[in-house]
């Protein structure tokens, strides 16, 4: 666990906040801001042992928190919702009950649910009914898991890569090509970085291995692996957050839907929890804050400007251009270091 993420899971309120959650509550919490809502939605994932969903109002807030939590959380699954990835049924299918996070903008959650097409479905006649039953148990059309030792004709594969959008090519380098000699089909699945190489006995996956897509090596034996349609999908009536399951956990700034519990990022100070976090400053246009964090008073630091490459000025309010102020004391023209000083004092 990283170090901020293990101080931000010792705050008081969290325990009970937990156990509030864990109970199905709709409760609210002020004082989470920034960073902190990875850290929260991470710290009640990993208490109570299941799936929080994380939902900032905007996809560019929920890139930065997703990425916040690949750094704070790396041993916890996680999963940015794009609900028009081929990807998303094995994806949500990985990540299971938890411990997870996923995060989700609003907008993602409140565009229509993608509808992909039926192929050809669990009724569908001869050995290819194999091939189907096979798919993600997600209400749409997901991809298609293949398994050591699983029942399947070559030629069954072959139409499924067809149907969903792969190209037939001598020699796969690719995402989205598939190619066969005698009773082996090379898949570069869409959205991985490596192609697979399933071999064939009879009617049976003998062999699954990772191969290097410029020496055309195997480089690693596998037992499964996830190949998603390249299919377009159409557009359903309902929302795409009909997509999750409705046993969630969700940590919101205001979106919502069915789920076990439900905990409100307010900015009232009435709010039944607060963790008591502050936005960091920002100093970037803002000299006065800059001057006061300083702690500089005698010469007051007005402006910052670009000396030679590398260096940075600072120029005094008594605009003496012998080098010294008012009281003698040497005009102080280039910041070099900031360190601790007396307790309330800053060196330069």
């Amino acid at each position: 666990m990283h170090e901020l993420l293990e101080r931000f899971s010792k705050s008081e309120a969290l325990p009970t906040l937990a156990e509030r959650l864990a109970a199905g509550a709709h409760t609210g919490v002020s004082g989470v801001v920034g960073a902190a809502r990875s850290m929260l939605a991470a710290a009640l994932a990993q208490q109570l042992g299941r799936t929080v969903v994380l939902i900032p109002d905007d996809a560019h807030t929920a890139r930065a928190l997703h990425l916040d939590l690949s750094v704070l959380a790396p041993d916890l699954d996680l999963l940015l919702f794009e609900p028009d990835s081929p990807r998303l049924p094995a994806q949500l299918a990985a990540v299971g009950s938890g411990p997870a996070v996923i995060v989700a903008s609003a907008e993602s959650l409140n565009r229509p649910a993608p509808v992909w097409g039926e192929g050809r479905g669990a009724g569908a006649e001869g050995k290819d009914s194999a091939l189907i039953a096979q798919r993600s148990s997600l209400s749409w059309d997901g991809p298609l898991a293949l398994a050591l030792n699983q029942q399947m004709e070559l030629t069954a594969l072959v139409e499924w890569l067809e149907e969903n959008g792969y190209e037939r090519t001598d020699l796969v380098t690719e995402p989205g090509e598939y190619a066969t000699r005698g009773g082996i089909a090379d898949i570069f699945p869409e959205g991985t970085e490596t192609p697979t190489r399933v071999e064939f006995l009879g009617d049976s996956i003998a062999s699954l291995r990772r191969f290097d897509p410029l020496l055309q090596r195997s480089v690693s034996h596998i037992e499964t692996v996830s190949v998603p349609t390249r299919k377009t999908p159409g557009q359903s009536d309902q929302p795409a957050s009909t997509l999750l399951p409705r046993n969630l956990i969700i940590v919101t700034e205001g979106t919502e839907f069915d789920a076990h519990a439900v905990l409100l990022l307010s900015t009232e100070p009435d709010a039944e929890f607060a963790l008591g976090c502050t936005p960091a400053h920002s100093y970037l246009g803002n000299m006065e804050l800059l001057r006061a964090e300083l702690g500089i008073g005698n010469p007051q630091i007005t402006q910052i400007t670009d000396g030679e490459p590398g260096e940075r000025t600072a120029e005094s309010t008594d605009g003496n251009p012998e080098g010294t102020s008012r009281t003698g004391n040497p005009q102080i023209t280039r910041i070099t270091q900031i360190t601790d000083g007396e307790p309330g004092e800053e060196s330069v």
